[in-house]
């Protein structure tokens, strides 16, 4: 327990009890609107009457330096949510569809919202499948409902009951799970490391330089014509042109 409060920022200081125990954790990504923004990763800590949602740091550009990443947590507190709050946990039925792919439906006073996730690789089939096991059972074992269990769903059956939510949720789930990380992976090349920005930065400079230059030599004084080449064009008398002659 109090490795895993050590573990994340901002934890509430009521998670540790000495009726709680920790089960299990495991890393997922979430697919839609719902603890925090889509496509952030994040872990679940599974206690025997709660579940912790903490999100995973994505960088330490922020905290340059190394004094300051030694103090930083790796996680950040979100959400800590109560197992009687959930009322079913789902699974996509059907190999067509992502089988990593679950969903949490949570009510609050607002009625019933539908938080899809994907487990994040490395993650075996048996952790998956233990791991919704567990959080099944506790979510039992809190409510009392005997004919609780997972729900297996399928998205492109014709009847959808009074499940359109829950379809509509797993539908735009499933797609951003194919499609919506590649578009964020071709936006952002793999190849771009940290110091890609102080090059930019650097070019930037150089050409501000270059230009700061050409500036200088097309100044006022520097385009100033040479005076002691010039040719005195006063306009010669009949008199001086007499004297000449002579």
């Amino acid at each position: 327990m109090f490795d895993i409060v050590n573990q994340i920022e901002n934890c509430p200081p009521y998670l540790l009890s000495s009726q709680r125990q920790a089960l299990a954790f495991t890393d997922v990504i979430q697919l839609c609107s719902g603890f925090s923004e889509k496509g952030m990763h994040m872990t679940f800590y599974l206690f025997n009457d709660c579940l912790e949602v903490a999100k995973r740091r994505r960088s330490w550009s922020d905290h340059s330096s190394s004094a300051k990443r030694q103090h930083l947590k790796v996680r950040k507190h979100i959400e800590l949510l109560f197992l009687s709050n959930i009322r079913r946990v789902i699974v996509l039925k059907g190999s067509a569809d992502p089988p990593d792919l679950f969903c949490l439906a949570i009510r609050n006073n607002m009625g019933d919202f539908y938080y899809a996730y994907q487990f994040l690789e490395p993650c075996s089939s048996d952790e998956k499948k233990n791991f919704l096991k567990s959080l099944n059972e506790q979510i039992v074992f809190i409510s009392g409902r005997a004919n609780y269990g997972i729900q297996e769903y399928d998205i492109d059956s014709e009847g959808t009951g009074g499940d359109y939510e829950l379809k509509k949720a797993l539908r735009k789930a499933v797609k951003y799970s194919k499609f919506g990380r590649q578009r964020l992976s071709r936006g952002w090349p793999s190849s771009a490391s940290p110091d890609s920005g102080f090059h930019l930065q650097r070019a930037v400079s150089q050409m501000t330089l270059s230009l700061s230059g050409t500036l200088r030599r097309m100044s006022k004084s520097n385009l100033r014509l040479p005076v002691t080449d010039t040719v005195d064009e006063r306009p010669v008398s009949f008199q001086d042109s007499f004297q000449n002659s002579l």
